[in-house]
């Protein structure tokens, strides 16, 4: 999880050196940031909903 979402480029050395070390990483847009809507209720900007999003992407490219 990026600590700073509002600006992507931040991450982008870091996905580099990861890859060059044979890992993979995603850099998803949460909620809200990024090319993202903001959630119409707060009830889904919650921690929870953030947690479920995690895990569909996950799941979505099929990783433990």
């Amino acid at each position: 999880m990026e600590s700073s979402p509002q600006n992507p480029d931040i991450s982008t050395h870091q996905i580099v050196a990861l890859a060059a070390h044979d890992y993979r990483a995603v850099a998803p847009d949460l909620r809200g940031y990024g090319d993202t809507d903001a959630p119409n209720s707060i009830n889904n900007h919650i921690s929870l909903s953030t947690i479920n999003d995690l895990v569909a992407l996950i799941d979505a490219l099929d990783e433990d």
